[in-house]
């Protein structure tokens, strides 16, 4: 049952990955005219990814820590 357990695991970790690769890139695409307009306005590329990407980081990331602590025995 373990081997059964390791892959489930590892599948749902992957397609985790997947979608949330797949979310960031439609949020960037539908953003995409505000941040040229953010460069127009003369923010470095730098700025732009903290702004949209930072914040969105730390979100994903508390998420995975409450929901691998739920699963953990």
């Amino acid at each position: 049952m373990m081997p059964m357990v390791v892959m489930m695991t590892v599948v749902s970790s992957l397609i985790f990955v997947v979608v949330m690769y797949l979310m960031m890139a439609v949020m960037i695409d539908r953003c995409a005219f505000y941040i040229s307009m953010v460069k127009v306005f003369g923010y470095r590329t730098k700025e732009i990814k903290k702004l949209y990407l930072d914040g969105n980081f730390y979100v994903i990331a508390v998420g995975i820590f409450i929901i691998h602590g739920r699963c953990m025995p």
